[in-house]
């Protein structure tokens, strides 16, 4: 702005100098307020041109952030199905495992072989970012949102304290030796707080379903890589494959 009207006045004085009209008072101030209006306008134009962009940069951002949002709520809700899938089997295992160890039998050592666990989590959004959102869908969807993210990362960290007390079973394995009645004991202290977690898994991923079905979130195809994935179909899959997570087209992930 200033360096327009820095312009406006060189280019009056340069006109003067020359000779170019014999200015009158009233001519010289009709001039320069043409003169000025023009610059205004033109420094207004691009003021709201720069507006107008920064805005439709803002709406960019906001519409990708959205739609990333809503791919890692996709994914989980896929894995909430994941875990809907293979918690009966899991859990009826850890019983067996219960009731062997307060029968001091030893394990087999494929009662506890290590399983591949989904662990789907949602990255923090900002709460400027959610406000944008809220402006953008409205506070009930984004609310919904909101708990099906909490659902999957409340999962998520439940599933990596599942998956470490699924590996202290194997105190109890006759692979490591004739186990005692500490190991026993152990595995029973073990086996009971899995349970525990196990339910909470359950508890969450039911919820996290039940709220990404009312607001029409589908399940994603969990792809890792480049390779869709889906839940297990039974417990002997779930076995044999040693995951919860299986490909499309069969085989370990």
């Amino acid at each position: 702005m200033f360096l327009a009207a820095h312009s406006l006045l060189r280019r009056l004085r340069s006109r003067i100098s020359e000779g170019e009209h014999a200015m009158t008072t009233r001519g010289f101030g009709a001039l320069f307020l043409f003169e000025f209006l023009v610059v205004l306008l033109g420094v207004l134009a691009a003021q709201g041109l720069a507006g107008w962009a920064s805005e439709r940069d803002r709406q960019e951002e906001m519409t990708a952030s959205l739609a990333y949002y809503e791919g890692e709520l996709a994914d989980v809700h896929a894995g909430a199905l994941m875990w809907q899938s293979a918690l009966p089997c899991m859990t009826a295992r850890v019983g067996t495992i219960l009731e062997r160890a307060a029968e001091e039998r030893p394990l087999d050592p494929g009662m506890v072989e290590p399983l591949r666990l989904s662990r789907a989590w949602v990255a923090p959004v900002s709460q400027d970012m959610l406000g944008r959102f809220e402006r953008e869908q409205g506070a009930m969807r984004t609310s919904a949102q909101a708990v099906i993210a909490e659902y999957g990362n409340r999962n998520a960290d439940n599933a990596k304290e599942a998956q470490r007390l699924w590996s202290q079973l194997r105190r109890a394995s006759s692979v490591y030796g004739e186990p005692g009645p500490a190991d026993y004991a152990a595995v029973r202290e073990t086996g009971s707080q899995l349970l525990a977690i196990l339910d909470e898994i359950a508890i969450g991923s039911n919820g996290l379903v039940e709220v990404a079905e009312a607001i029409g979130v589908e399940p994603s195809d969990y792809a890792l890589g480049d390779r869709a994935n889906r839940p297990v179909r039974d417990c002997a899959e779930l076995w044999a494959q040693g995951s919860m997570i299986i490909p499309e087209e069969g085989g370990h992930g």
